[in-house]
């Protein structure tokens, strides 16, 4: 299946959780604070605004994005877990 967004709209693949501390510390899942970094996929064409004009995207497929926890709409595309956003939703690109 493949998946376009359309308008505002950022297809983020949510980063795996770390799960050894910094020390070399295997700690479970349950004590791993919920990840907020994800991988761009894909992006709409911008957000179309009163004039008719596209504001550009400001992220693009392969950016690190940070977003807020309990944000956007959990989807799954051929068994993949991914979230969808609006693009002003996204807290900032990470480099």
């Amino acid at each position: 299946m493949k998946f376009r967004a359309v308008g505002d709209r950022v297809l983020v693949q949510p980063l795996p959780n770390d799960v050894q501390s910094p020390g070399g510390i295997f700690m479970p899942e349950s004590a791993v604070p919920p990840q907020q970094y994800g991988k761009v996929i894909c992006a709409g064409a911008g957000k179309l605004n009163p004039d008719g004009t596209r504001e550009q995207p400001l992220v693009k497929e392969g950016d690190t994005v940070l977003y807020p926890v309990f944000t956007g709409q959990d989807i799954i595309i051929d068994g993949v877990a991914y979230i969808v956003f609006r693009e002003h939703h996204l807290i900032g690109v990470v480099e």
